[in-house]
């Protein structure tokens, strides 16, 4: 399914080591992987710089001083995007719900500018974008 993707002129998201293995196996290139999640830990994160996945969507302040260490360890620059929770409810059920200031994934939407301020110009970093998800939609809920 993968292959196929990559032939369709798709990109990857990848949440782990493994899954970026997957689509470098089938002949995506680093730079056509957006490294996403929580929970990335500090050889997850060496493996993506070291290999230059396209971006890295960090949750937190402290994901992004990890990935600027990491990086200048390996004497890298990795691009980043800043996930911000926007507090938005999709309505979905509470266990795949994802962008209320509740859920504690990414950060809050008034802290998100400031962060990038302090960091901005942090060896390792170059900010890239932003990144929100909020959880899926149920259809229930759209009726």
């Amino acid at each position: 399914m993968v292959r196929v993707l990559r032939e369709l002129g798709s990109r990857v998201d990848a949440n782990s080591v493994g899954e970026i293995q997957v689509a470098e196996r089938v002949g995506f290139a680093p730079g056509e992987v957006v490294f996403t999640g929580v929970g990335k830990t500090r050889d997850e994160l060496s493996y993506a710089i070291a290999h230059g996945v396209g971006t890295i969507n960090a949750e937190s302040a402290g994901e992004l001083d990890r990935i600027a260490a990491i990086a200048q360890a390996h004497g890298r620059t990795a691009r980043v995007a800043v996930r911000i929770n926007p507090d938005i409810d999709a309505k979905s059920h509470p266990n795949i719900s994802t962008g209320l200031k509740s859920n504690k994934f990414g950060v809050p939407m008034e802290e998100a500018l400031t962060i990038y301020r302090e960091r901005r110009h942090a060896p390792g970093l170059c900010f890239v974008g932003l990144h929100v998800h909020i959880g899926r939609r149920s259809r229930r809920s759209s009726r």
